[in-house]
């Protein structure tokens, strides 16, 4: 059996409709030069061989202390979601945390 949604149309006549991820990946916006900076050297420091593996502790940490901010800061500008800028750079970018009962650091980890 099919459902079908209706919702009043909002003022104007006009459908609201799901963004779309093109659109809402082209709304995001770049990370500042100074937290890509921050990156690039926690990456370097970290790097063994052809990756490196960077905790979200030590990075929020880092960002906070170069940048003179607020851990709190950094998680709400969202300064810790640089997957995308260094996928596309060609990295391979995955971010893992604790899942429930379990008990490890949440982490970055880049490859070549």
């Amino acid at each position: 059996m099919k459902v079908r949604i209706t919702a009043a149309r909002p003022a104007g006549g006009q459908v609201n409709k799901p963004i779309t991820p093109k659109k809402a990946i082209g709304n995001r916006v770049e990370l500042p030069d100074a937290v890509v900076e921050v990156w690039n050297q926690l990456i370097e420091k970290n790097l063994r061989g052809s990756s490196a593996t960077v905790t979200q502790n030590e990075a929020a940490s880092a960002l906070a202390k170069q940048l003179k901010v607020t851990r709190q800061h950094v998680f709400d500008a969202g300064w810790l979601e640089c997957e995308p800028m260094f996928r596309k750079a060609g990295w391979k970018v995955k971010y893992d945390k604790p899942g429930y009962n379990e008990d490890y650091s949440a982490y970055f980890e880049f490859s070549a």
